[in-house]
């Protein structure tokens, strides 16, 4: 929500053809993006960065989140993906020298965001903005920009990374940076990042395969599911920031209460509330994790939950005992994953919206209040002093 443009709230005509529009985007965020990310990150400039702060708000944040493992992979450097009023009230104030502070807002207006920006180049850090929009007001206090706008042209709703497809732009980019840093850097050689790029543009035909695949599934699990009042959402390593992302929609879409938690701490919390009719959606990719997922759910059934698990479609046979399996069509790495698996995330969400109806205390104009209001709260806030 925090990132939206004003025009995205009233141009949503086709909620799940914007998500199965999604695909085609990446190539265009790609070309868009490595050229400038290859011009900035050069071997001088990257030699002195000592640390990595990633800084947003909403779905800027979760792809933060999710791109600091190829940040650590790529870049042997400590990066932190931090909410913007943790960075710009908090921690800038003990940002060491050589930092490298990527302040990412699709809109490029929003206060936070811009505070830490601000702020991170008032304590002498490198402040790069990454954004949607040209000319924003975060690229005239950053001291580079990076700006990953690109539109479907034959798409009659005129689909582009502003709008419902900003986290999924803003993590690409983030990819990109992390692999040019680590070139720059001679800690990985050119033939990983031109591998990279290939992972990219095939993780397109495995989104657009798997928003087919989960069109009517996740009709059906969200007319089952229609009734309940909240979601919990788990997810580890980068798909942590997935199960962000996906609550998100929950609340922006449907006003559901998505409760976003890592995949080994619900155990340990949300476990207390999960009784018979109880949601819990799991993401399960192959990878680091995908056994801890298995027992999760396992334990989910033994204690009367709802267990829904995303995973690829080779590994459903494995989560046999879930109550619904949403299909992850190809076989995608697990960096990746996020990219894929938010899909059907959204269409759960635009199919909640779609049989729930709107937030019931909230009529057109009430509505169209909310959101002026906290608009203004987003992007007029007042600004740190001192």
């Amino acid at each position: 929500m925090e990132e939206y443009p004003a025009e995205v709230w009233e141009r949503q005509p086709d909620g799940l053809g914007i998500v199965a529009a999604q695909a085609p985007l990446v190539p265009l965020i790609v070309d868009t993006v490595n050229p400038q990310v290859t011009r900035l990150f050069t071997r001088e400039a990257v030699q002195g960065i000592s640390r990595i702060y990633l800084v947003g708000c909403g779905d800027s944040l979760y792809a933060a989140m999710a791109a600091r493992f190829m940040f650590e992979r790529y870049t042997s450097i400590a990066t932190e993906p931090v909410a913007a009023l943790e960075f710009s009230r908090y921690l800038v104030d003990y940002m060491p020298p050589g930092s490298l502070a990527i302040a990412v807002s699709v809109s490029g207006g929003v206060s936070r965001t811009l505070e830490a920006a601000e702020w991170a180049k008032r304590q002498g850090g490198w402040v790069l903005a990454l954004t949607g929009r040209a000319g924003s007001k975060i690229t005239r206090i950053a001291q580079d920009s990076i700006v990953h706008y690109a539109a479907l042209a034959h798409d009659p709703q005129r689909l582009s990374t502003l709008g419902l497809a900003n986290f999924e732009a803003s993590l690409i980019s983030l990819h990109l940076i992390a692999i040019q840093i680590g070139i720059s850097l001679g800690r990985v050689d050119a033939d990983e990042k031109t591998r990279v790029l290939q992972d990219l543009r095939a993780v397109s035909l495995a989104m657009d395969q798997t928003v087919q695949a989960n069109t009517e599934l996740t009709r059906r699990y969200a007319e089952e599911a229609s009734g309940a009042e909240a979601f919990f959402l788990l997810g580890a390593g980068p798909n942590h920031a997935t199960a962000h992302f996906g609550a998100a929609k929950l609340l922006e879409g449907p006003n559901l209460n998505g409760v976003p938690q890592e995949l080994e701490e619900w155990a340990h919390e949300q476990y207390f509330l999960t009784r018979q009719g109880t949601q819990v959606v799991i993401l399960a990719p192959p990878g680091q994790s995908i056994d801890r997922a298995r027992e999760i759910v396992h334990t989910v059934k033994a204690i009367g939950g709802c267990a829904v698990v995303l995973t690829c479609a080779s590994e459903a046979a494995t989560f046999a005992g879930a109550d619904y399996t949403f299909p992850i069509v190809g076989e995608v790495p697990e960096a990746y994953t996020p990219l894929a698996y938010a899909l059907p995330l959204e269409q759960l969400a635009i199919h909640l919206q779609s049989i729930r109806g709107p937030l019931p205390v909230a009529n057109d104009a009430e509505d169209r209040y909310r959101r002026q209001v906290v608009r203004q709260s987003i992007q007029q806030s007042t600004m740190r002093a001192q």
